[in-house]
């Protein structure tokens, strides 16, 4: 993603690509208030899309703090909203810890690795 981090903020890669036809948007780095605005930009451009799911891939970040952990509940929120899904795909403690003090690793749909697409009817 080219938008530019401001000189203090924390690094932060973003990148966005499908996988079975369903976006991803990968990130890697931290996520705290001095990148929540990149972060939240373009989880919002996937959404306003409308897709029917939208993975996160939190497996390359080293840190989320409570500005990360808004942007996930307000991003779910927003999906479920309009009847899509929103899942975090995360595998390691920097990020399921966070979820898990917090109690939000209820709340949102988390899994370790991307799900296997469905099955097709026609095999």
């Amino acid at each position: 993603m080219g938008a530019p981090l401001r000189d203090n903020a924390a690094p932060l890669s973003i990148e966005v690509h499908g996988r079975d036809g369903v976006p991803v948007v990968v990130v890697r780095g931290e996520i705290d208030l001095s990148n929540e605005d990149v972060f939240t930009k373009c989880i919002d451009a996937q959404l306003d899309a409308g897709p029917a799911v939208l993975f996160l891939d939190l497996r390359g970040v080293d840190y989320i703090g409570s500005a990360g952990l808004r942007v996930l509940v307000c991003s779910d929120e927003r999906a479920r909203e309009a009847g899509n899904r929103f899942v975090v795909i995360a595998d390691h403690s920097a990020v399921l810890r966070p979820l898990e003090v917090s109690e939000l690793r209820q709340v949102l749909d988390v899994q370790p690795t991307f799900p296997e697409p469905p099955a097709s009817r026609d095999a």
